[in-house]
C-alpha cells in the first residue's frame, strides 16, 4: 500500500501476493481484474517504470510485512523486444535476492510481459483492442490519423499505443482527461474482453497461489 507515487514509496505489504506493474495505468486495469473476479489474495502496486524495477526489488525487504509475502508477479511492457524484457524481469528479481524469511529462498514469482503472447507493445494494445465496439473509437482513429497526417504528433513505434489510448480518453467523462486507473476502476473498460485472457489467467494463477498459502495445513483452499 502507498501513500504517493512513483519509486518505492509503500508504507506496507498486505499481501500475501504482491503483483508489481509498471506504472498507475497498468495497475489500475489489474486491480479492476482482482476487484470483478474477487482476486482477493493479491495486491496490486507498481515501481515506476522499467529502469526502477530493480532498485524497487532490492529495497522491498525494508518495507513493513514484507516477511509475510508468499509470491511475487511482475509484468512489464515489451517495447521492441519481449525477450529481452521479460529477460530483464528475471534478471532483476534474481539479483535482489528477495529472502522471506530471511535465510531462505523467496516465494514463487511469475512474470509476464505485456501485451502478450510474445509480441511488442505495451498493456495499451490491449486497451485497445477491447474498444473496438465503443462508440468512441472510430473518432479516436479519425483523429489520430488527423494529427498524424499534419505532421503534429510523432510518437515513437513503442508509445503509439499509449497516444492512442490518451486520445481515447480525453473525450471520456465529464471532466476529461480522465486516467486509464479511472476508467478501468469504473468499470468502463471491457476486462472480460477476449484480449485480456493471458492477463487474467496470469492473475488467477498467482491469486490461487496465495489461496493455497494461506490455507491451513491439510485443508483445501
Amino acid at each position: 500500500m502507498r501513500t504517493r507515487g512513483g519509486g518505492n514509496d509503500l508504507t506496507h505489504f498486505i499481501g500475501p501476493i504482491l503483483v508489481l506493474s509498471e506504472g498507475p495505468g497498468d495497475q489500475g486495469v489489474m486491480r479492476a481484474i482482482k476487484h470483478k473476479y474477487a482476486l482477493n489474495f493479491l495486491e496490486c502496486e507498481y515501481y515506476g517504470g522499467r529502469d526502477n524495477l530493480s532498485t524497487f526489488l532490492r529495497t522491498m525487504p525494508t518495507v513493513p510485512g514484507f516477511q509475510s509475502l508468499r509470491g511475487l508477479g511482475v509484468t512489464r511492457d515489451a517495447d521492441d523486444d519481449p525477450t529481452a524484457a521479460g529477460q530483464s524481469m528475471e534478471d532483476a528479481i534474481k539479483a535482489a535476492r528477495l529472502r522471506t524469511p530471511p535465510g531462505m529462498q523467496f516465494p514463487p514469482h511469475k512474470t509476464l510481459v505485456l501485451p502478450g503472447q510474445g509480441r511488442p507493445g505495451a498493456l495499451e494494445a490491449l486497451c485497445i483492442e477491447s474498444t473496438t465496439g465503443h462508440v468512441a473509437t472510430p473518432s479516436t482513429i479519425a483523429f489520430r490519423a488527423s494529427l498524424e497526417a499534419a505532421g503534429v504528433t510523432q510518437a515513437k513505434p513503442r508509445n503509439r499505443d499509449k497516444a492512442w489510448v490518451a486520445a481515447f480518453l480525453s473525450g471520456q467523462g465529464d471532466r476529461p482527461p480522465m486516467r486509464l486507473p479511472d476508467f478501468a476502476l469504473n468499470g468502463l473498460l471491457d476486462i472480460g474482453h477476449a484480449c485480456f485472457a493471458e492477463l487474467r489467467q496470469f492473475l488467477v494463477d498467482l491469486n490461487t497461489l496465495g489461496a493455497h498459502s494461506a490455507a491451513p495445513a491439510g485443508a483445501q483452499p
